[in-house]
């Protein structure tokens, strides 16, 4: 696993943390265990810093959007953290035509406000 994931358990949202290498191979296990942690707290709500990520290339800003839409559906709404130089939007538009709820910002207070909101 080249990824790291921490957490923190708000009283209305969990912060991930993700950190390392993006390999296209562990998105699908990164989402999992995003799924779980929101499960196993009990929460709608996501917070998710993925600021220490690297940039990833745009087919696999498209298989995050459609794969999270899919595993995330609307029952989660999932506010993700980027640096400004890699949000382009094209992860949020495609999990939200599919029917998914993601907002992705470099403001962390803004993040938090549209989250829970």
């Amino acid at each position: 696993m080249k990824f790291k994931l921490s957490f923190k358990v708000f009283d209305d949202y969990p912060k991930i943390h993700l950190s390392g290498e993006n390999l296209h191979s562990e998105i699908n296990e990164i989402l999992m265990t995003i799924k779980r942690l929101s499960e196993e707290n009990n929460r709608t709500r996501i917070l998710v810093d993925a600021w220490d990520f690297p940039d990833i290339p745009d087919m696999e800003k498209f298989y995050i959007g459609e794969l999270g839409a899919k595993m995330f559906g609307s029952r989660i709404k999932i506010a993700l953290l980027r640096k400004p130089e890699h949000i382009n939007k094209f992860t949020e538009n495609v999990a939200v035509n599919r029917g998914g709820i993601l907002y992705i910002v470099s403001d962390e207070q803004e993040a938090i406000r549209w989250l829970l909101s």
